[in-house]
C-alpha cells in the first residue's frame, strides 16, 4: 500500500473551486483535509501501488477547478512491518521501522 500527502491547489474563481472540492469528494481513494487557505486543500490519497498512486494524482490534476496538485509526503508498506518514507524536496526515500 502507499498512503500519500498531497496538496491541491484550487483555481481562485469560487465556483471552480466549489466544483473542485465536489470532485475530490467523490474520489474513493482521497480523504480531503481542513483547509485553513480555502484555496490550497491537504488530502490524503491511499493507492495499493505507486502506479495507482500516480493515475489517482493525474486524476486530481484534471478535476474541474484543480489548479495542480503537490505531492508532499509518500509512505509506502509492503508487508506491514517496514515502510519508507519520502518527504518534498528529498531524492531518496528514508528507510525506518514501525
Amino acid at each position: 500500500m502507499q498512503v500519500s500527502g498531497v496538496v491541491v491547489y484550487l483555481e481562485r474563481d469560487p465556483e471552480r473551486a466549489r466544483a473542485a472540492l465536489r470532485g475530490l469528494a467523490a474520489e474513493p481513494t482521497v480523504d480531503v483535509g481542513s483547509a485553513r487557505d480555502p484555496y490550497r486543500v491537504p488530502a490524503v490519497l491511499e493507492a495499493a501501488t505507486a502506479g495507482d498512486s500516480k493515475k489517482a494524482v493525474r486524476r486530481l490534476e484534471v478535476l474541474a477547478g484543480v489548479e495542480r496538485v503537490e505531492v508532499a509526503f509518500v509512505a509506502f508498506d509492503d508487508n506491514g512491518t517496514d515502510s519508507q518514507k519520502q518527504v518534498a524536496g528529498s531524492r531518496e526515500p528514508q528507510a525506518h521501522r514501525k
